[in-house]
């Protein structure tokens, strides 16, 4: 299952051209931005916990909330899915 999930994140950042280490460790560009929310919530699609995604990705669990909205808004606003 990790191998899984680190290739479908290094998927979603080569989709939004960051680095893996800038989603992980709290880059704030729009592009990281873009690219941590679409990695939440495609980890929350896994039934993954608001706990869990937060310490995959340096966040808390407010913070996984808010980045899961975000991506969510962005794929009803642009209709794209990552």
């Amino acid at each position: 299952r990790q191998i899984g999930l680190l290739a479908q994140g290094e998927k979603i950042c080569r989709e939004h051209h960051v680095l893996v280490d800038a989603v992980l460790t709290g880059g704030r560009t729009k592009a990281v931005v873009a690219a941590r929310d679409a990695c939440c919530h495609f980890l929350r699609s896994l039934k993954m916990s608001l706990h869990e995604i937060g310490g995959l990705v340096g966040r808390d669990h407010t913070s996984v909330i808010a980045s899961i909205r975000r991506h969510a808004k962005r794929i009803a606003d642009d209709g794209k899915t990552v």
